[in-house]
């Protein structure tokens, strides 16, 4: 199960996004992880999302464990701006797989 995620560093940009490396703790696993995104928060979301697929584990279970301890760590965290910058990212990818899960933990909070 997710443990933790951490910000390891900038590979620098692509475009106008920008690649960054994160470094995932599971309690079966360790990995790190290179993520392209425009916005950080939704990166680290996406980062949890590649690593947890291509391992084939339980992406929502894991997300909503992401969820928890970021708005344990930051109170009111996941109400603005993250909130925000979730519903703006599902907002510009419709066909985001894990979408709905998403929108219906984000209705919770």
């Amino acid at each position: 199960m997710f443990q933790s995620i951490k910000f390891i560093k900038s590979l620098g940009f692509v475009g106008s996004e920008i690649e960054a490396l994160y470094k995932i703790t599971d309690t079966n696993f360790e990995e790190e992880v290179v993520v392209l995104s425009s916005n950080g928060n939704v990166s680290e979301v996406i980062a949890l999302i590649q690593v947890y697929e291509q391992k084939n584990l339980n992406v929502a279970k894991n997300l909503l464990l992401y969820f928890r301890q970021l708005e344990g760590k930051h109170k009111g965290i996941l109400r603005y701006p993250l909130r925000e910058r979730l519903l703006d990212f599902l907002t510009s990818n419709p066909n985001f797989k894990y979408k709905e899960t998403v929108e219906n933990y984000l209705l919770l909070i």
